[in-house]
């Protein structure tokens, strides 16, 4: 699968993208893990233990992934997950 980097996440990664080759099965949490263990840069930036940080949203396929099953969506390969850092407009419209 295909991890795409956006704005502030690319410039410190040094990365734009990177593809993953995980387990069939393998879910967001688990792409998110292993894109850290690629880019060890971003740790602490996706993942803050099993739990999405607050300052990323993430989107498969071009869909939030709050709309699928959260982290626990099962990905496949031919997928593509973009991941970018809350803008001030999306954190206004945030509860948490």
């Amino acid at each position: 699968m295909e991890v795409r980097l956006n704005s502030t996440l690319r410039g410190l990664s040094g990365k734009r993208s990177l593809v993953l080759d995980l387990p069939e099965g393998g879910t967001v949490r688990d792409a998110l893990a292993e894109t850290v263990a690629q880019l060890p840069v971003l740790d602490g930036k996706l993942l803050v233990g099993e739990e999405l940080v607050p300052t990323v949203v993430v989107f498969l396929n071009g869909r939030n992934i709050h709309f699928h099953e959260g982290l626990n969506t099962v990905v496949q390969p031919d997928q593509t997950l973009d991941i970018f850092p809350r803008t001030g407009a999306q954190r206004a419209f945030v509860r948490d």
